[in-house]
């Protein structure tokens, strides 16, 4: 009986440790991704420097100006973000997930400004869909190149 549960430890063992190696191998992946994984390390740098500056102040009391300024020297400013960051800002906070109905939808950023192309069902959607844009932090303009079904596309002039 002693043996059994001796067996049974290391048998729990060797699950925890296959587990944690698969979801450190998953993460990898993610991360190395040839499309998108320069855009997601971008990202998790970013936030990650975001929490520091946070965790930063937290212990500072937020009153002592000398570690406020290394803070803000360590860390980059989120209020200007890369086109890149910004893209996948936008089309995760306003455009969201590509499903059917926002397959038509094409964005893009240069300098912060964001361009919106594609067609939409009806005005409402469109009025809803830049308000969603223009909201997204680091956004400074929205050119909007949309057109409803019945409308031809229009160009950029």
């Amino acid at each position: 009986m002693f043996d059994r549960r001796r067996q049974t430890n290391r048998t729990g063992e060797r699950l925890t440790w296959m587990l944690g190696g698969a979801l450190l191998g998953a993460a990898a992946m993610y991360l190395a991704d040839p499309k998108r994984g320069r855009d997601r390390r971008q990202a998790l740098q970013e936030h990650g420097s975001e929490l520091a500056r946070e965790v930063t102040s937290l212990a500072a009391g937020g009153t002592d100006p000398a570690v406020e300024g290394a803070a803000d020297e360590l860390t980059p400013d989120l209020k200007d973000p890369s086109d890149a960051v910004l893209i996948e800002r936008v089309r995760s906070d306003a455009v969201g997930p590509s499903t059917a109905r926002n397959s038509a939808i094409v964005t893009t950023v240069e300098g912060g400004v964001v361009s919106v192309r594609g067609q939409v069902d009806e005005p409402a959607q469109r009025d809803d869909l830049l308000q969603r844009i223009r909201g997204v932090e680091g956004v400074e303009d929205v050119i909007d190149l949309t057109h409803l079904p019945d409308e031809p596309a229009p160009t950029r002039s």
